[in-house]
């Protein structure tokens, strides 16, 4: 009973070990759309990902709009959304160029 117990226990934190999300950084634009923040391609301004901060208000992307940024953290995709949950921004470069 107790060898059951402890290999029915390793078989449930496999899946939680292996789906462990892995820290990205991605580079675009900050835009706002609507109540959102979201990173953009630097040409054709699609939407990369909706930015949400960790720890501190989403709020603080607004000094960000319309700069060039590197973003850290880690993504998910839900349906067709990709979510960013941002850990640390860099500015490269405070416009976006469509060149």
């Amino acid at each position: 009973m107790v060898r059951y117990l402890i290999v029915c226990l390793v078989l449930i934190s496999i899946p939680c070990v292996a789906q462990a999300p892995k820290k990205q950084t991605l580079t675009g634009c900050v835009d706002q759309r609507g109540n959102d923040f979201v990173l953009t391609g630097d040409k054709e301004l699609h939407e990369i990902a909706v930015l949400h901060y960790v720890g501190i208000s989403d709020d603080n992307f607004a000094r960000e709009v319309g700069h060039k940024v590197t973003v850290e953290g880690t993504l998910s995709k839900e349906g067709d959304t990709r979510t960013m949950r941002v850990t640390k921004l860099t500015t490269i470069s405070e416009s976006c160029s469509s060149e």
